[in-house]
């Protein structure tokens, strides 16, 4: 069944505006087949997840609600996220992130680098009841 565009006409007794419904558009708007993996996995390279890891040691003890894109320096790894922030606010709306070593790193660094990547792409709110 093909989209059509609904139209609403002026209600005289309540004066109501006219409306056209149309089909949702644009990049956020997809079908899983449309989906090519290169426009939505970002995938770190060594120097990435150094530059990661070395940015989370230096905020190791730190409350993660104290931590920002500012104390999480990525000088490199920065722009990637700009793009991927990009791709959620603006395109299709997901991302994946791929190859960050968390197996060989403790579960604190892992917890401050996952925080200060998300510090990059939005403002971040603690879901733990501690």
């Amino acid at each position: 069944m093909e989209p059509r565009n609904l139209i609403m006409e002026r209600d005289g007794a309540r004066n109501r505006p006219r409306v056209e419904i149309r089909p949702a558009a644009g990049p956020s708007v997809w079908r899983g087949d449309e989906q090519v993996a290169r426009d939505w996995i970002l995938s770190l390279d060594a120097e990435d997840c150094a530059e990661i890891e070395g940015a989370a040691a230096m905020l190791l003890g730190r409350r993660l609600e104290t931590v920002g894109a500012q104390d999480f320096r990525l000088p490199r790894v920065a722009p990637k996220l700009n793009a991927m922030a990009e791709t959620l606010a603006q395109g299709a709306g997901f991302v994946m992130l791929r190859g960050l070593p968390s197996a060989r790193m403790s579960p604190e660094l892992v917890e401050i680098a996952y925080w200060g990547i998300g510090a990059h792409l939005g403002i971040g709110v603690s879901q733990s009841v501690a």
